[in-house]
């Protein structure tokens, strides 16, 4: 379950695989295009809680490769409950308060070039991109306010303190999910048990990325 509650309302996360239930009984290679780096269903309506913002980031052979992965997938039998908008949730809708990804895309836009994986601070970028660091980390990655609600003020991930950590200090912190200082970071709101899946070289390419953003060096 994605979002749970009561005035709210419920949004259950699909199951992607070909059983019961699931889109992969019906979704094409293009299906899956238009959903994981447009954020709409096959009739062009848009998907809840998609962060198709980031996967537009997506190359397309990393995006090909994902895909090729869901569906390789086991059958599972389970069919999810439909997404339900209660009173509160359709006011924050009517007011564009909960805004869905699929209409802050721009989908004639020409695709972003997407480098050569290495340890550069414009592969990190991209991995950040797609890891839609910005959501709670802000446009500039100085600190931000997460959109999950009880969630805490996200810090700026540009600052010295993270030059201070060191290239190795921060693989480390994305590993075990405590940092230099000793403080553990709470996985419910940061995912370092995601990143920690990274190599090596990734963390140490969005490392470079980071300090080439805090000396004013790189590119978005």
């Amino acid at each position: 379950m994605i979002l749970d509650d009561p005035a709210i309302g419920s949004i259950a996360a699909s199951n992607l695989t070909s059983g019961a239930g699931g889109v992969g009984q019906r979704y094409d290679d293009l299906d899956y295009v238009r959903a994981i780096r447009h954020g709409l269903r096959p009739d062009g309506t848009p998907l809840a809680i998609m962060p198709s913002q980031a996967y537009w980031h997506l190359s397309n052979d990393d995006l090909g490769a994902l895909i090729a992965f869901i569906k390789s997938a086991p059958p599972v039998d389970r069919r999810v409950a439909k997404a339900e908008l209660r009173p509160l949730g359709r006011i924050l809708v009517g007011l564009g308060l909960f805004e869905f990804a699929a209409n802050r895309i721009v989908h004639d836009a020409k695709r972003p070039a997407a480098p050569a994986p290495g340890v550069t601070p414009a592969y990190g970028a991209y991995l950040v991109n797609v890891g839609d660091c910005r959501l709670c980390h802000g446009a500039a990655l100085t600190g931000g306010r997460p959109p999950e609600p009880g969630a805490p003020f996200a810090p700026g991930l540009t600052g010295k303190h993270l030059a201070e950590w060191g290239e190795a200090g921060f693989i480390a912190t994305m590993r075990t999910g405590v940092n230099p200082e000793g403080h553990a970071l709470d996985p419910r709101y940061m995912p370092w048990r995601d990143y920690a899946r990274l190599s090596n070289d990734d963390l140490a390419a969005i490392y470079a990325y980071l300090q080439s953003a805090m000396n004013g060096t790189s590119a978005q």
